[in-house]
């Protein structure tokens, strides 16, 4: 995914789209949906409509990304505390 963002019709095509790619790696993780650490064309084209749009709109779903994977970590540990506590 790196090597691809260094192409310039790649970079084009995100900026056409009004997405900004100079967080590459984060882009990565909000396009990956399912965290299977590749992402579908499914997940590209839902993630490139969802993220279109000013840079903000990158900001708010990382945000919204990394608040979705800290509550499944607090989930996890709050479940291993009550199995511990039984």
């Amino acid at each position: 995914f790196k090597a691809h963002l260094d192409n310039r019709r790649v970079c084009a095509y995100f900026h056409a789209l009004g997405i900004d790619v100079s967080q590459g790696e984060s882009l990565f993780h909000l396009l990956d949906n399912d965290d299977s650490h590749m992402v579908s064309l499914n997940e590209f084209l839902a993630g490139c409509m969802r993220l279109r749009g000013h840079a903000k709109s990158l900001d708010v779903n990382l945000l919204l990304h990394e608040t979705r994977r800290l509550s499944r970590r607090i989930e996890t540990l709050a479940q291993s505390k009550a199995q511990t506590d039984v």
